[in-house]
């Protein structure tokens, strides 16, 4: 069963801590994480994976350019749960910002704003 880990910093600082390889080429990083996550396949599969298709990176590149673009642009609802993933990261490691949600006159969120305030010394 694959266990894909929010915080993967501790699994990725352990297999370079351990697999000196893998600090010399990010796609042996790669395939050591996906193993100790427990994906299924073998070390051939892994590495027709890593050799043969594009890196997740490069897709994920790919699809923001064509946004940009404002071609085949994500559901509303899937705009709405990044925008509010964004919010909660930015209120969490900017303490003093915070952002809220931007609403049109029927009520959906359009975007997210930096809301200013004011500390009083």
């Amino acid at each position: 069963m694959i266990n894909p880990s929010k915080k993967i910093t501790p699994l990725v600082r352990e297999i370079l801590r351990d697999h000196l390889e893998a600090r010399e080429d990010y796609k042996i990083l790669i395939k050591l994480v996906w193993q100790k996550q427990g994906l299924s396949l073998s070390d051939l599969q892994i590495e027709e994976l890593l050799n043969n298709c594009s890196t997740p990176e490069s897709i994920t590149r790919s699809a923001r350019a064509v946004w940009q673009k404002k071609e085949y642009l994500p559901t509303q609802r899937t705009l709405k749960k990044r925008g509010r993933m964004e919010v909660n990261y930015h209120n969490t490691y900017s303490p003093k910002k915070n952002f809220v949600e931007v609403l049109d006159t029927n009520g959906r969120v359009t975007g997210y704003r930096e809301e200013l305030s004011y500390e009083m010394v």
